[in-house]
């Protein structure tokens, strides 16, 4: 790792982030992994990050809201705009692109200096407004893709309009290089011809490593499950962790599964629990502080995610990182992260099989090397390690395409 003298010395670097998600007053999660890289690249090099959200929240046409950087916390732009229904979509359009200006006006205002490369997170809304700005400034455009719904299990792109199409094959098209969470997202990425697998390198989410360790367990003869994510159905497959639930309970009653989350269909899940008969045996939290899920983590014994389709979802790396085996699907990119000294995975939508991991791990979960699971975390998604690897990426980005203009 670099010494502190070295990240002093790299801080002329400057990245300008446009970003599709972020964590904002409307969605105090959304985008969160986004956040964290940010906070990552901080420590190495200067980050601006600039996000414009829709809100019905204000009178205003467009509200501005800064939280100023520091050493942990890149300087972050939000610009709130009225938002307008689906019949309107040009003119929301309109004031997604009038509220970046609003962020960039106030970039300028605030000092930040013309920046060396963009970073855009998402292609989709906010490729458009990086595209542009790239373009005319002649700046590298980077892009790291978090969503699944490249991956022929959602097939939420297969299923998009022209215009997310059109912007998605334009941004890959001038991208100097891209970012994906996994080799597997790559691949994918590929086979729908976006982009060419030199310009792809592979990042992991960051863990916050020091909130999610490794903590004395209490001895309790109740055995804790964990679950934590939106509960969606579509996605997350919460009624099959149900239903392995309600047969588990038929054999043994030693077990209480704690869920962490909420979304729209809770309600549903709760009257499911009632007419399984299952209350006793499923706890729901709602939804929790970052700081109280790495609680959650640390006082259960395992942890199970049953998604019919992932990208490398943080809270199983966070569930690993606070020292838990795991039982997950194998999809996206999890099966280069949990292996049998990690847990278990199964094929999406195996029932039958969930329930047969949850009673070998309700038996063998002690048995796992709790150390070894935080470790390898730390190892390949700490802050200090994330942050690193970004800024070499833009270290050699900048290099090139300042000699690439220089022989031009």
């Amino acid at each position: 790792m670099k010494n502190n003298d070295h990240r002093d010395s790299v801080k002329k670097i400057k990245s300008l982030w446009f970003v599709s998600w972020y964590p904002s007053r409307e969605e105090a999660y959304g985008g969160d992994f986004i956040m964290r890289h940010a906070e990552a690249t901080q420590a190495f090099c200067d980050v601006a990050v600039i996000y414009a959200c829709p809100t019905s929240r204000s009178g205003k046409k467009y509200e501005v809201a800064i939280n100023p950087s520091s050493d942990k916390n890149p300087l972050e732009i939000r610009v709130y705009f009225s938002d307008l229904p689906k019949p309107l979509r040009f003119l929301k359009l309109l004031r997604f692109a009038k509220a970046h200006a609003v962020g960039l006006r106030q970039l300028k205002e605030l000092n930040f200096g013309k920046p060396d490369n963009i970073h855009l997170h998402a292609v989709f809304p906010a490729g458009l407004i990086a595209l542009c700005y790239s373009f005319f400034h002649s700046l590298p455009l980077l892009v790291s893709e978090h969503w699944t719904g490249y991956r022929s299990d959602d097939g939420s792109y297969t299923r998009s309009g022209f215009l997310q199409k059109t912007l998605t094959q334009l941004v890959y098209r001038r991208v100097k290089l891209a970012i994906s969470e996994t080799d597997k997202m790559t691949s994918v990425m590929l086979d729908l011809g976006l982009g060419s697998p030199k310009k792809f390198r592979s990042i992991p989410n960051v863990v916050q490593t020091e909130l999610f360790f490794l903590k004395k367990k209490s001895n309790s003869v109740t055995i804790r499950l964990l679950h934590v994510s939106t509960l969606g159905e579509r996605h997350k497959n919460f009624g099959g962790i149900l239903n392995a639930v309600a047969e588990i309970a038929k054999i043994r009653q030693d077990f209480v599964l704690t869920v962490v989350g909420t979304g729209d269909e809770m309600e549903k899940w709760k009257r499911q629990v009632a007419d399984k008969n299952i209350q006793s045996f499923v706890h729901f939290l709602g939804g929790l502080l970052l700081e109280k899920v790495a609680e959650q983590m640390q006082s259960a014994d395992f942890f199970v995610l049953f998604s019919n389709f992932e990208g490398l979802p943080c809270v199983l790396l966070e569930a690993m990182a606070a020292g838990l085996p795991v039982i997950a699907t194998e999809t996206g990119g999890i099966s280069d992260w949990v292996g049998e000294r990690e847990g278990i995975l199964l094929r999406v939508g195996d029932e039958q099989g969930l329930q047969k991991a949850m009673l070998k791990m309700l038996d063998t979960f002690p048995h796992y090397d709790r150390t070894h699971l935080h470790q390898n975390i730390k190892n390949r998604c700490s802050y200090e390690r994330i942050g690193e690897d970004i800024f070499n990426i833009y270290q050699s980005l900048v290099t090139s395409f300042n000699q690439t203009i220089h022989y031009l």
